[in-house]
């Protein structure tokens, strides 16, 4: 513990990111990835319980309905903005590609927000992001935007501590998206 803290509590050695993305325990011949969807490793880009959309793509037939596709924030979006990176675009592409192979399912896009800002501010931009998301497949990939629903949810549903720094916030600013067949 670091103990010249001005606040007077004894402060960890490490930063709550460094603490977070720390690997504890290593094995010879093995590569623990830092955390589920970090950038590194056998975990690049994966959340657990959410889909990979390479891996989608690659399969044959329709998807199944409550299927889950995260969209990686760091490509999406700068820090409180709604415009769309050009590093979202291929992430994008793959997404519109995967939504005109399921003409018969419909795709919830939702969008969520850090815990910085007012409760309506962020509840605005998210809903912004997931707008925008929307747009650009229907505008530049000509999907039928009956197939694609949004909804913002502002800050909730956090991935992480809504406690944290912006930076350690990354992952509670996101794209998510549900799909939904027809049967339902």
């Amino acid at each position: 513990l670091n103990n010249s803290s001005t606040s007077g509590r004894p402060q960890p050695a490490l930063s709550g990111t460094e603490l977070a993305t720390s690997t504890a325990i290593k094995r010879p011949n093995t590569f623990t990835s830092k955390l589920p969807g970090d950038s590194a490793g056998p975990n690049k880009g994966r959340t657990p319980g959410f889909s990979d959309l390479d891996q989608l793509l690659a399969q044959k037939g329709p998807l199944g309905s409550g299927t889950k596709l995260r969209l990686p924030d760091d490509q999406l979006f700068e820090y409180d903005s709604d415009i769309l990176q050009s590093s979202a675009i291929s992430q994008l592409q793959k997404l519109g590609t995967l939504i005109q192979r399921n003409p018969k399912s419909t795709f919830r896009v939702e969008g969520y927000t850090d815990s910085f800002g007012t409760f309506e501010y962020n509840l605005d931009l998210s809903q912004r992001r997931a707008d925008s998301v929307k747009r650009y497949l229907v505008e530049m990939m000509r999907i039928n935007p009956v197939q694609i629903e949004t909804h913002g949810y502002g800050a909730t549903k956090f991935r992480t501590s809504p406690n944290g720094s912006i930076e350690e916030q990354s992952s509670n600013r996101r794209v998510e998206v549900v799909v939904r067949t027809s049967q339902e």
